[in-house]
């Protein structure tokens, strides 16, 4: 009887520290990312978007880190940067990103790519 409330307790404790992940994104400067002959300086926020000479939003690009080895936020952005170029942009700043998290266990990374002139 004790070892399924010990169980009871631990399956419980388990769910509920796996609702309660967060993580923490400072930000900083833009990052350049290539893949072939692409190559897209991307910013963090809107505002240093403006702040480096934004004049106008082209495309929107949503992707993930599906179908990759990296599912970090950078990794979404490295496996969707080929878009960007197509749109005919060289700037983009982040509009949203987020990883999923299953019980605590890292999954895959998604994010909202603005690309602009």
């Amino acid at each position: 009887m004790n070892l399924r409330k010990l169980l009871s307790a631990f399956i419980v404790f388990s769910y509920l520290s796996g609702c309660a992940t967060g993580s923490v994104r400072m930000i900083g400067h833009a990052a350049t990312y290539e893949s072939g002959n692409c190559e897209v300086k991307v910013y963090q926020t809107k505002s240093q978007a403006i702040e480096n000479g934004m004049t106008k939003e082209v495309c929107i690009v949503e992707g993930s880190s599906a179908f990759s080895f990296d599912h970090s936020i950078e990794g979404a952005i490295n496996n969707n940067i080929n878009k960007m170029c197509q749109c005919g942009v060289k700037n983009a700043y982040i509009e949203s990103a987020h990883t999923e998290s299953k019980m605590g266990i890292k999954g895959v990374s998604y994010i909202n790519l603005v690309g602009f002139k």
